[in-house]
């Protein structure tokens, strides 16, 4: 079995972030290579992501496929078990994620009950093909639309496309991506982290959350 782990790094900060990533993948007990989809200090819009993602799956191999941002630090050991699944994301604990992006967007799910993060997901390669390549349409579709959506990255469009497969997903508990710096956070953002994610120790950390985004 084959996995691939992708990353893009965007600018100086990520570029050194992106070194931690790489030194934490020995945790990955598993067979896996890194493939950088962007690695430069030219920083791009996140909504390219999905585009990006899908013109590097073309050419990646692998039976299955993750993304992690660059910030992201593995610190326990990870069998596949813990990640496989045909469609894969982390559940986010922001109260108010599952209220954005606005009704006018292409990304807006009417009565959303949950929101996945995209700093890692992931899964069989088809699935993740089919998705991004869906996410990256819905991208190009809203830009044509001229829509004020308000949506300001890829989460949101990756989101509508989770919700709208949500019979293949693995929803896997936000200490998958604990954010590094929780002691600053809103309590009752701890609180939603702790109901969702109980007692179970921190698996990744993530480096880029910031308390008041909700798609972070």
């Amino acid at each position: 079995m084959h996995v691939t782990i992708c990353t893009m790094a965007a600018g100086e900060r990520y570029l050194t972030l992106a070194q931690d990533l790489a030194a934490s993948l020995h945790h990955l007990q598993f067979p896996h290579e890194l493939v950088w989809l962007w690695k430069s200090n030219l920083v791009l819009p996140a909504a390219v992501k999905p585009a990006l993602i899908l013109s590097a799956l073309q050419d990646l191999r692998g039976e299955y496929i993750f993304f992690l941002d660059a910030d992201m630090r593995i610190v326990e050991d990870l069998a596949l078990d813990d990640l496989a699944g045909e469609l894969v994301g982390v559940e986010h604990f922001f109260p108010q994620a599952v209220d954005y992006p606005v009704p006018e967007s292409l990304a807006h799910v009417p009565d959303r009950k949950r929101w996945w993060q995209t700093c890692l997901f992931g899964g069989e390669r088809d699935a993740v093909l089919s998705a991004c390549r869906e996410a990256a349409r819905l991208i190009r579709q809203e830009g044509v639309r001229g829509q004020g959506s308000g949506v300001r990255d890829e989460e949101a469009y990756l989101n509508k496309v989770f919700h709208e497969r949500a019979d293949i997903m693995r929803t896997l508990p936000p200490n998958f991506a604990t954010p590094t710096d929780f002691d600053r956070w809103p309590a009752s953002y701890r609180q939603s982290y702790e109901q969702l994610a109980g007692n179970a120790v921190p698996k990744i950390l993530h480096g880029n959350a910031s308390a008041g985004n909700p798609t972070r």
